[in-house]
């Protein structure tokens, strides 16, 4: 299992089908970062949060969410148990032949919300028929799968407003993107360390106050509040080991005690620490042979997202 947590640009693998990828994963959390595709996701189980440019909202069974190309977005679980989620990835050249600026199209995806319960039902339908489909491998399944997928398109274009970016305004946001990512990358390698504002500003080559500004506007959080959700992300993970002290953790993390550990643990998550190992190491994770990953997350096998499917369409999944 290739791991891809790496707060960098994740790169969508179409190997099954021509510019379409299906899977589902588990997750604890799941840095920022973007994708060079276009996403839908439909959460299947568990209860989370995610962080984007439109700021922080909860996530539950039955949501969907629609990611752009390139949009920076986290996840992250919260509660001792994963997030699983069905994503459904198309590449820029989804039926090029057809429409041929799909990269450039940048959907409202807060308006989904405003959607009708039909039209949001449809949208459901579509995109776990073809995972269906894409995961049973019936005969003729590559058509099945293009076909539901064009028409989910269709009708996300038809039903959510949109606009098509120009090419100088694509070039600025990857500039802003790429500026994004080298700073993701440079915390996730240095998040031990004592890492400074002024450090980090001197690698771009600006101003500290520029790089503050920069933070406030890109993350929605100044850089020590995004320092300390690094920090506690990866604590987390090393949580979930019984062996591990908290005073190995700390150290492991960045955290200059324990006693601040559980402060930032109890905002973000309304448990302690202590609570959270305790119910972790409690869950019988009854399925933890059919999912291939860490502990930080990764994907369930083919057969467990055959019946995952078919459970949550049976159990009538969607939520209104």
């Amino acid at each position: 299992m290739e791991k891809r947590y790496d707060g960098e640009l994740v790169r969508a693998r179409f190997d099954k089908l021509r510019h379409i990828n299906i899977h589902i994963n588990f997750i604890n959390f799941f840095s920022m970062h973007e994708h060079d595709c276009l996403e839908l996701v439909i959460v299947l189980k568990g209860n989370g949060k995610i962080d984007s440019d439109q700021g922080q909202f909860s996530i539950g069974p039955g949501d969907i969410l629609l990611r752009n190309f390139y949009d920076p977005h986290e996840m992250a679980t919260t509660s001792p148990e994963p997030l699983s989620t069905l994503c459904v990835q198309l590449s820029a050249n989804f039926c090029r032949d057809y429409f041929s600026h799909l990269r450039n199209l940048r959907f409202e995806t807060g308006a989904l919300h405003t959607l009708s319960s039909t039209d949001l039902q449809n949208i459901h339908d579509l995109a776990t028929g073809a995972a269906q489909d894409f995961f049973k491998e019936e005969p003729g399944y590559q058509l099945a799968c293009v076909g539901k997928l064009s028409l989910l398109l269709a009708l996300l274009i038809t039903k959510l407003p949109y606009e098509v970016t120009q090419s100088e305004e694509y070039i600025s946001t990857r500039s802003r993107g790429d500026r994004k990512r080298r700073i993701i990358n440079y915390i996730n390698l240095h998040f031990k360390e004592k890492i400074t504002l002024e450090s980090l500003a001197a690698t771009e080559h600006v101003t500290p106050t520029h790089l503050c500004h920069f933070f406030k506007e890109t993350f929605g959080l100044s850089f020590r509040e995004y320092l300390n959700k690094v920090r506690l992300e990866k604590a987390m993970v090393l949580l979930q080991d019984p062996r591990l002290y908290l005073v190995d953790v700390c150290m492991e993390t960045g955290f200059s005690d324990s006693r601040y550990l559980n402060t930032v643990f109890e905002k973000a998550f309304g448990y302690s620490v202590a609570e959270y190992r305790r119910r972790y190491l409690s869950s019988a994770r009854a399925d933890s042979s059919l999912r291939q990953g860490g502990s930080d997350g990764g994907r369930y096998s083919r057969q467990e997202c055959i019946r995952m499917i078919d459970e949550h369409i049976a159990a009538g999944g969607f939520r209104y």
